[in-house]
């Protein structure tokens, strides 16, 4: 049996982000995100890195745009998740899904 990396209080919003995948709601990869923010669709950015270098340059612009980064995932965890190698930037591009995962992640603020 294959053994998960992901902890228990974890899998609620990893769940959310698998179907946000399934229902085509989230862009995988620094050249999608990219994309995404150019096209102004990103509502959550989750990084895999706290120093990673996309989220550096944009920083500003994600502010203005009212964009939550989240450090939430490990960059191991988010290539778990979403069976990918080195996967370090996920962004959800639908206010519904990035609704939900953010009322998921503020039970994890205290």
């Amino acid at each position: 049996m294959k053994e998960t990396i992901i902890k228990p209080e974890k899998k609620k919003v990893a769940n959310l982000l698998r179907l946000a995948r399934k229902a085509d709601r989230v862009a995988l990869g620094t050249t999608a995100v990219q994309n995404s923010l150019k096209a102004n669709k990103i509502f959550i950015l989750f990084s895999g890195k706290k120093d990673n270098r996309t989220v550096r340059r944009k920083r500003d612009e994600l502010g203005k745009a009212d964009v939550k980064v989240s450090y939430f995932f490990s960059e191991k965890e988010l290539s778990y998740i979403f069976g990918r190698n080195k996967l370090t930037l996920v962004s959800v591009d639908d206010k519904n899904f990035a609704k939900g995962i953010k009322t998921e992640l503020e039970k994890f603020k205290d």
